[in-house]
C-alpha cells in the first residue's frame, strides 16, 4: 500500500467531511427555529427523493469506475474509452427522462405529500433545485473516475473542500442578507456541484489524458456488461431506500409533517456520520482493486485488516462521543427546544447512530464484493432486510405506541445484523479466505471502542457543563483519552518503531 498517498486521501477526505458537517450545524437551527421543524424535514426529504432517482442511475454508475480502472491497469485504453463514453451518453439520456418525471412530481407535490399550505411554494422550489443538482451530478459522474483510477482521492478531497467553502459562503450570504427560505441550501448546493463538475472534467484531461470521450466509442455491448453487474448495486441502493430512505415519507404520511421534522433534525448528526463512513470507507477501494487485479491476495487481506483499524481510529471516538455527550450538545445547539424535545432528539439520534459502530469497522471490506464483482448475495441480503424493515416499521407505527422510535430503531437493529454477521463472512468468501478471517480484527477494534464508551460515560456523569466553553474543553479532554485508548490498542508498536527507523534512515540517505 502507498502509505503516503493513503494518508493524504484520508486527511483531505476527512477534512472535507468536517466542513460539510459545519455547514449542516450552521443551517439546521436556522431553518428549524425560523421556519419550523417541518420545513427542515422537507429539505431532508428532497434529498431522500433524489436517492430514489439514483437507484436507476446506479445500474451503470455504481460499477463504471471499477471497469474503467481494471482496463486502464491492463493498459487496455480502447476498452476503457468505450466504457467511459457509453456511460456518459446513457447518463445524459437518463437525465432527460428523470427531469420530466421530476417536474411532474413537483407540480403535484402538495397532493402527494402532507405539506403545510404556507410551505408549498418553498417546498416546490427546494425539490426543483435538488433535482437539478442531481442532474448535474449524474451527467458529470463519469468524470470522477479519474481520481479513483489514479488513486488520487486527495485531489478529490481538496476539490470537495473548496466546493464546501463555496457552499458555506453562499449560505452565509443568503441567510444573512435575505429573508430566510429553505431552498437557500439547494441554491448553494447547485453552485458547488457546478464547480465540481467543471473541475472533474479538467482533472480527467490532466490525470488521464488517454481517456477520451467520443460518440463513436458508444457501444451497447459495454452498456450491457455494466448493467448486468450494476443492476445488483442498483438493487442494493433500493434496499438502502427501504432501510432508511423511506423514513421521511412514512413519518410524513403516518405521523405528520412536524414529526417528520423532528426525525430530520435527529438524523442530522447520524446522517453526517454515515456519510463520513461511506466517504472515508471507499478511499481504500482503489488499492484493493489494484491488489486484486495483480493477484496479491495475502497483501489484499492485510490491507483490508489495516483499513478496518484505520476506520476505527478515525471514527470510533466521534461516534461514541455523539452517543454519550449528545444530550449536552443538543441542549446547546438547539436552545429553543424544551428538555423533553431534547431528550426525544437525543434518543432518536442514538437509535440511528448505534449501527455506525459496526458499519465503520466493516464498510471497507464490504467493498470487496464490488472489487471482485460478486454482488448478488449482498443484494439479496440487503433487499430482504429492507423489506423486513418497511413491514416492521409500518406495523409498529400502526399497532404500538413506539411511533418515531420504531422508525429510527428498527433499521438500526437490522443494520447491525448485516454489518456484524454478514459483511465479514462474505468479504472473506469473495477473496477465498477463511470465513473468520476478519473477525479477529472486528473483536480487536470493538474492545477499545467499548472501553472508550465507558470512560466517556464516567466523564459525562462527573463533569457539569454550563456552556459551549466548558463543553468544548470536556470534549477535547475526553477525545484525547478516547484516541489514546483506541490508538494504543490498535497500533502495532513493533511495526511503528520499525517504520520510524526506516523513515529516519531514508531521510539521512
Amino acid at each position: 500500500m502507498n502509505e503516503k498517498q493513503m494518508k493524504a486521501n484520508l486527511f483531505f477526505t476527512t477534512f472535507a467531511f468536517i466542513l460539510s458537517l459545519a455547514i449542516n450545524f450552521y443551517i439546521t437551527p436556522l431553518i428549524s427555529k425560523n421556519l419550523g421543524d417541518a420545513a427542515y424535514g422537507f429539505v431532508s426529504m428532497a434529498n431522500d427523493f433524489v436517492s430514489y432517482a439514483a437507484i436507476i442511475s446506479a445500474v451503470l454508475n455504481s460499477v463504471s469506475a471499477r471497469f474503467v480502472a481494471l482496463e486502464i491497469y491492463k493498459n487496455q485504453y480502447e476498452k476503457a474509452n468505450k466504457y467511459y463514453s457509453s456511460v456518459f451518453i446513457v447518463n445524459v439520456i437518463l437525465a432527460v427522462l428523470l427531469s420530466i418525471l421530476g417536474i411532474v412530481f413537483i407540480v403535484q407535490i402538495d397532493g402527494i405529500l402532507s405539506v403545510p399550505a404556507s410551505l408549498v411554494g418553498d417546498v416546490q422550489i427546494t425539490f426543483l433545485l435538488t433535482f437539478l443538482n442531481y442532474i448535474i451530478v449524474l451527467c458529470s459522474s463519469i468524470f470522477t473516475v479519474c481520481t479513483y483510477v489514479t488513486n488520487r482521492l486527495d485531489i478529490s478531497g481538496i476539490r470537495n473542500i473548496i466546493s464546501y467553502l463555496i457552499k458555506f459562503v453562499i449560505v452565509l450570504l443568503l441567510f444573512n442578507l435575505l429573508e430566510i427560505h429553505m431552498y437557500f441550501i439547494a441554491i448553494a448546493t447547485v453552485v458547488s456541484s457546478v464547480f465540481l463538475a467543471v473541475t472533474n472534467i479538467q482533472l480527467t484531461k490532466k490525470l488521464l489524458p488517454k481517456l477520451k470521450f467520443k460518440f463513436s466509442f458508444f457501444d451497447i455491448k459495454y452498456v450491457k456488461i455494466l448493467a448486468l453487474s450494476g443492476i445488483w448495486m442498483a438493487i442494493s441502493n433500493l434496499s438502502q431506500v427501504l432501510m432508511t430512505g423511506l423514513d421521511s415519507v412514512i413519518t410524513n404520511t403516518m405521523l405528520g409533517a412536524d414529526a417528520m421534522g423532528t426525525l430530520s433534525v435527529s438524523r442530522t448528526i447520524p446522517n453526517a456520520v454515515i456519510s463520513a463512513i461511506s466517504t472515508i470507507g471507499i478511499i481504500f477501494t482503489p488499492n484493493f482493486v489494484e491488489l486484486y487485479a495483480k493477484g496479491k491476495n495475502n497483501e489484499l487481506i492485510e490491507a483490508c485488516k489495516k483499513s478496518m483499524k484505520v476506520m476505527t481510529v478515525v471514527l470510533g471516538v466521534p461516534i461514541v462521543g455523539v452517543c454519550i455527550f449528545g444530550e449536552r450538545f443538543y441542549s446547546l445547539w438547539l436552545p429553543y427546544k424544551t428538555p423533553d424535545e431534547i431528550i426525544l432528539i437525543q434518543t432518536l439520534s442514538v437509535l440511528m447512530m448505534i449501527q455506525s459502530v459496526f458499519n465503520m469497522m466493516t464498510i471497507s471490506i464490504a467493498q470487496l464484493s464490488v472489487v471482485t464483482n460478486k454482488l448478488k448475495v449482498p443484494v439479496f441480503v440487503s433487499i430482504s432486510l429492507g423489506v423486513i424493515n418497511i413491514l416492521l416499521v409500518i406495523f409498529l407505527v400502526n399497532h404500538t405506541f413506539l411511533g418515531l422510535y420504531a422508525v429510527a430503531g428498527v433499521s438500526s437493529v437490522l443494520f447491525i445484523v448485516r454489518y456484524f454477521l454478514f459483511n465479514p463472512i462474505y468479504a472473506a468468501y469473495t477473496i477465498k479466505a477463511k470465513w473468520y478471517a476478519f473477525y479477529g480484527t472486528v473483536l480487536r477494534c470493538s474492545i477499545p471502542v467499548l472501553v472508550t464508551a465507558a470512560v466517556f460515560a464516567v466523564i459525562n456523569r462527573m463533569v457539569k457543563i454550563t456552556g459551549w466553553g466548558t463543553f468544548i474543553v470536556v470534549i477535547i479532554f475526553a477525545g484525547a483519552f478516547g484516541y489514546a485508548i483506541i490508538i494504543a490498542s490498535l497500533i502495532d508498536i513493533k511495526e511503528f518503531i520499525h517504520k520510524g527507523k526506516k523513515e529516519r534512515k531514508s531521510a539521512k540517505d
